[in-house]
């Protein structure tokens, strides 16, 4: 655990925390952010429909104009952007090759900065080992009745050029959520004008589709990282992250 920009075991931080490690969230069926805020308590992420913008509060402290009020960090970096209104969102990392998400309750303003109020998330990125190589690989495919499939393929490698000295990693990863809900045109006629019968008010004839699933999703993320041990210490890691996602609502 490293809330505290120190190493220490999560008994120790005197902050209301809670971490995910990379077993703990494969173990659940962890595969979004999505899937993180039904196991965070105090965390919630809403969504506009028309857009697909997201923004994050942590203990119900939000802002829909100006600076956000919770922190997006991967690693030390902080990703979030400001609340401006319709179009505003932050785009959450896929996670893979994540070493742990942590959930930081309350301001955090002083170890982080950059609209910490409510709170902040960290996605801790898995370091390169500069005394062991490793590889691993993980595939999904799922199915939906009456919807598209969904599948993703990931992979990491990394380890030592120089024992002790210079490590590297690399990640690739894709994943595709498929669509359920189709996009149809018809006619309708109002059966209740008092809305009283709530969904039975309106009748609606389908006369025709216009596209079918649409409401898929798609990520594409690429990382590579090195980890140089200057001196005892002295550590220098540079890396590079980069990811797409697309999707269609």
């Amino acid at each position: 655990m490293t809330a505290t920009r120190r190493a220490e075991p999560l008994s120790k931080v005197a902050l209301s925390i809670t971490a995910f490690d990379a077993e703990q969230m494969e173990a659940r069926g962890v595969r979004n952010f999505e899937d993180l805020v039904r196991l965070s308590p105090g965390l919630n992420l809403t969504k506009n429909s028309a857009t697909g913008a997201s923004r994050i509060a942590i203990n119900g402290i939000s802002s829909s104009a100006g600076s956000a009020t919770t922190g997006i960090y991967i690693d030390d970096t902080p990703i979030q952007v400001r609340n401006l209104g319709f179009g505003a969102s932050t785009s959450f990392p896929g996670l893979f090759d994540i070493e742990r998400v942590e959930v930081l309750r309350g301001p955090q303003g002083t170890l982080f900065g950059a609209g910490s109020e409510g709170g902040t998330v960290r996605f801790i990125t898995t370091e390169p080992n500069l005394r062991e190589s490793s590889l691993s690989v993980r595939s999904e495919v799922a199915t939906l009745a009456h919807g598209e499939p969904t599948y993703e393929l990931g992979t990491a490698a990394g380890g030592p050029i120089i024992a002790d000295k210079l490590a590297y990693r690399f990640s690739a990863f894709y994943r595709r959520e498929g669509g359920w809900i189709d996009g149809v045109d018809g006619t309708y006629s109002i059966k209740d004008p008092t809305g009283a019968s709530y969904g039975d008010s309106v009748a609606f004839t389908k006369t025709s589709t216009l596209a079918k699933d649409i409401n898929w999703n798609r990520t594409v993320a690429l990382r590579g990282a090195l980890k140089w041990q200057v001196s005892d210490a002295i550590t220098v890691s540079p890396s590079i992250f980069y990811q797409n996602r697309g999707w269609s609502r």
